[in-house]
This record gives C-alpha cells, sequence and structure tokens, in this order.
C-alpha cells in the first residue's frame, strides 16, 4: 500500500557519513553528507514534485548499537530543516526488494546499493567512482552542473 498513487519513485540511498568518501576515487561532492544536504536543498528549492523521494539510510547510520555510527539524527535535522510533501523516509518495514521493484530511479554515491539497482534492470545514478562505475549500467555523473540537471 506504501506504493499506490506513487508514479515516479526515486531512491536517496545515503552513504555512511563517517566513512571515508575519497577511498575509491573522485566524489562530486565535498563528502557524503555534503551531498545528502545539496540533494535534499535542490530538490526543495526547486519543488520537484513529480517524482516522490524516499531516503534509504545506511545500515550503518542505525541506532542499533552494532556497527553503527548513530547518524540517524543527523538525517533527522536535514529533513526537518527540509519539509517537502513529497520527501520521506524508508519506512522501516519496508525492503530493497520491494523498495526496487517500484522504485524507477536511485542514487547514491559510491554504495553498492546502486549495484543492486542494477539487477533490477535500472541505471541508477551515482555521484562518485565505483567499483562498478564504468561497466555501462550506470548514469556516472562528472559534474554537480550534471547531476542536478539529470
Amino acid at each position: 500500500s506504501f506504493f499506490i498513487n506513487k508514479k515516479k519513485i526515486a531512491v536517496i540511498a545515503l552513504n555512511s557519513f563517517s566513512d571515508s568518501p575519497h577511498y575509491q576515487g573522485t566524489l562530486l561532492f565535498r563528502d557524503y553528507y555534503d551531498w545528502f544536504e545539496k540533494t535534499v536543498n535542490h530538490i526543495v528549492k526547486n519543488k520537484i514534485s513529480n517524482t516522490h523521494w524516499i531516503i534509504k539510510t545506511h545500515p550503518a547510520q542505525q541506532n542499533n548499537g552494532r556497527m553503527s555510527y548513530n547518524e540517524i539524527s543527523i538525517v533527522d535535522e536535514v529533513m526537518s530543516k527540509n519539509k517537502f510533501k513529497n520527501l520521506e523516509m524508508m519506512p522501516a518495514n519496508l525492503n530493497n526488494r520491494d523498495l526496487f521493484k517500484y522504485a524507477t530511479q536511485c542514487i547514491t554515491c559510491v554504495s553498492t546499493i546502486g549495484l543492486e539497482f542494477a539487477c533490477y534492470g535500472k541505471k541508477p545514478i551515482l555521484c562518485g567512482d565505483s567499483v562498478y562505475s564504468d561497466l555501462g549500467f550506470t548514469h556516472s555523473v562528472l559534474s554537480q552542473k550534471e547531476y542536478f540537471s539529470l
């Protein structure tokens, strides 16, 4: 029922903010937090309402006590500053399989979630160099300008 009346669904798949953002190569943004904040600001500022935006946190961001960076409060802070009808957190009871089945797009920096999304025959948007960036099944953007226009 979560997907009823949602035509275009884009997943914004976060990387853990505490991870090393430049270990794989070039990243279009200063770090993962910068990417997340600027992406959300762009959506809200430009009122991009033809898409339903779902924020999917990284497992290491969860406050579960095990291998956790406890970054949910940081995500919540960005979300509370950027209230927008079509922007919401992914419900806890939703799994990736169901999400990717209905999602029309997945955006991430370098996370392997883009690879998972590609397994559904869909091209993820990557904002950095990943081990799978140049294999032909991603939108690997080269500038912030290109990213925001895409």
